[in-house]
């Protein structure tokens, strides 16, 4: 996974950035949250933590199942484009 991740402005952004712009999202989400915060639907939270990318936590006597942000975060990865390499951004109909 990168150590580095490219916003809509191509700069390169530390890791320990992103930490301090995810700083409003709890440690421990519940689905839903997790859902408005990474679009990622309930059941691939689901999916993720049964394949051992994420873990579970449930609150004690309860059905309730908490997922850690960073976690989830960290699963989350950029869409490489054409303007993040060079060698394929040149030579196009506006150089």
């Amino acid at each position: 996974m990168p150590k580095d991740r490219v916003p809509h402005d191509h700069t390169i952004v530390p890791r320990a950035a992103i930490a301090d712009v995810a700083a409003d999202i709890p440690v421990f989400m519940t689905p839903a949250v997790a859902r408005k915060h990474f679009g990622a639907s309930e059941r691939t939270l689901r999916r993720w933590a049964s394949e051992g990318k994420i873990r579970g936590y449930r609150i004690a006597g309860t059905r309730s199942i908490r997922y850690r942000a960073d976690e989830v975060l960290a699963l989350l990865e950029p869409i490489p484009t054409v303007m993040d390499d060079p060698a394929l951004n040149s030579g196009g109909p506006n150089a």
